[in-house]
């Protein structure tokens, strides 16, 4: 009897020296006996974030929580969410999971993602010829120009040629200094395109309107900006008859 209590004393007592190691290990203790837990700085909401919503600074925090607690894809600081956009529904307090987010400037985004408020997206084909020769890239600036038919108009002053009737051309800015969001396909491949068929412009609504009419009456063609000149000059319309005077 006596040797069945010593081994149950010894046992107890290995027992208690291995919990003791496991929670050394594993927490830290403050003078008054309170437990601190091994923590790590993560990213939570500080308010509720709907979906599609771009996350700013003042939509986030940071706070100190349980290792073990911690999502293994949670944002761990502020610029790993800030500037994204949220894909779902996020309620106050949850961790950041950066798997929820995408990047307004990453082109594999989806498009949609990309365009600013109240602005749309719209396509336009183009050539070697109308489209710069290939120069244009994702994130530049560009004119948007249409010639259309317009009403004959006579060349007059010449002498072998009096009153030659010349059929009339409109020629239109419907769009300066919108920004090219893609180029031909590159949101479906990661391979650089050294020919595009296409770009796609961010208009507003107004302006797609104006597109879509100029591609059906005429042709489009488009200029190529210098960086970071926005400036608007309403250029046109000029008639055949203008570029006759002139």
């Amino acid at each position: 009897m006596k040797k069945i209590y010593i081994i149950a004393v010894v046992a107890a007592l290995l027992s208690s020296v291995l919990i003791y190691g496991f929670l050394s290990s594993y927490d830290k203790k403050n003078g008054d006996g309170s437990v601190n837990y091994k923590t790590e700085k993560v990213v939570v909401a500080l308010t509720d974030i709907p979906a599609n919503t771009t996350v700013t600074d003042k939509m986030v925090k940071e706070v100190d929580m349980p290792v073990d607690g911690i999502h293994p894809k949670a944002a761990r600081q502020r610029a790993d969410v800030v500037g994204s956009v949220a894909k779902d529904d996020i309620v106050a307090d949850e961790q950041l999971i950066t798997s929820k987010f995408v990047s307004s400037k990453n082109g594999g985004a989806s498009l949609s993602y990309q365009i600013a408020e109240g602005k749309r997206a719209m396509s336009v084909e183009v050539d070697h010829d109308t489209g710069v020769a290939g120069y244009i890239e994702a994130g530049d600036l560009v004119d948007v120009i249409a010639v259309v038919d317009g009403s004959p108009v006579q060349k007059v002053g010449t002498e072998d040629r009096q009153n030659m009737e010349v059929k009339g051309k409109v020629t239109s800015v419907i769009a300066e200094a919108v920004k090219v969001l893609r180029v031909g396909d590159e949101g479906y491949t990661t391979t650089p395109l050294d020919v595009y068929t296409s770009l796609t412009l961010e208009l507003s609504p107004k302006q797609c309107a104006k597109l879509a009419t100029a591609k059906e009456m005429g042709k489009v063609s488009i200029s190529l900006r210098y960086k970071n000149n926005n400036r608007v000059i309403h250029g046109g319309p000029y008639s055949s008859s203008d570029m006759i005077k002139e």
